[in-house]
């Protein structure tokens, strides 16, 4: 089989997390940050993405120019989403604009993959909490497409039909239409919890006591982006991302081939 190099770039990887508690009705900003750095047979030289937060760089790989003396500038250090709110109350939506842009020398395609689960104090996941909770305003009614195929309740996978412009082109660098706008945590949420009902046969009273599901439970929400090369994309996405996409000859946009999971 012939080796397919310079495709697929590192991918870069942020996290955010906060504690849910019922007790002060709101979410109080918790220390979890994750950078995470994935190696793979491809060798990277020319591709490069980064991601925007409200116009702010969060993490990068960043081609300064064959003259310069550190040619790359790579940044996945431990980053923080929704660093500029200090305290999220359920049910209040929050401003959270995020964009890829290619920040590589070579045209290429952008897949995002976005996580959310629930976790107790201790770091645990907790799958039986609804990750449906954890509400995201994802765009994808211009160049973002889901893929459905690929997404669960838990995770969202989304790429960007049209190729991006890198260093190298007299168009670029580009950046990509912002894939989501804002965040909330579902009101709907208070409606999850145990009732437990207790009798005093002396006294006749009655002791209800009400325990919330998620109160004192992290919400987690991650992000990753990663990104191929133009050049026989349609191989690279094979060999990089086991998916099979479709790549119109003319508009060069990505469509995505429906799988047979029977």
């Amino acid at each position: 089989m012939k080796r397919i190099t310079d495709k697929i770039l590192l991918v870069l990887f942020v996290a955010a997390a906060g504690f849910f508690l019922f007790e002060s009705f709101g979410i109080a900003k918790a220390t979890l940050i994750e950078s995470e750095k994935y190696d793979s047979q491809f060798e990277m030289y020319d591709i490069g993405v980064t991601l925007y937060e409200n116009g702010e760089k969060l993490v990068w790989r960043d081609y300064n120019g064959e003259d310069s003396e550190n040619p790359w500038d790579t940044n996945d250090d431990g980053v923080e989403l929704f660093s500029a709110i200090d305290e999220i109350r359920y049910g209040e939506i929050y401003d959270e604009v995020l964009t890829v842009k290619n920040s590589g020398q070579v045209d290429e395609y952008v897949r995002v993959t976005i996580y959310k689960y629930w976790e107790d104090a201790q770091g645990n996941k907790l799958p039986n909490l609804r990750p449906e909770l954890i509400v995201l305003n994802l765009v994808t009614n211009g160049n973002w497409i889901i893929d459905e195929d690929y997404s669960t309740p838990e995770r969202t996978v989304l790429y960007y039909k049209v190729p991006l412009k890198g260093a190298e082109s007299e168009d670029g660098p580009e950046t990509t239409e912002a894939f989501m706008t804002s965040m909330m945590i579902d009101p709907l949420i208070k409606q999850y919890y145990d009732q437990e009902t207790e009798e005093d046969p002396e006294s006749h009273y009655t002791t209800i006591t009400i325990t919330y599901r998620y109160n004192g439970k992290r919400f987690c929400t991650k992000v990753a982006v990663d990104a191929i090369q133009t050049h026989n994309a349609e191989d690279a996405s094979l060999s990089a991302w086991g998916r099979q996409i479709k790549i119109d000859e003319t508009t060069g946009e990505l469509s995505l081939v429906k799988e047979d999971k029977d």
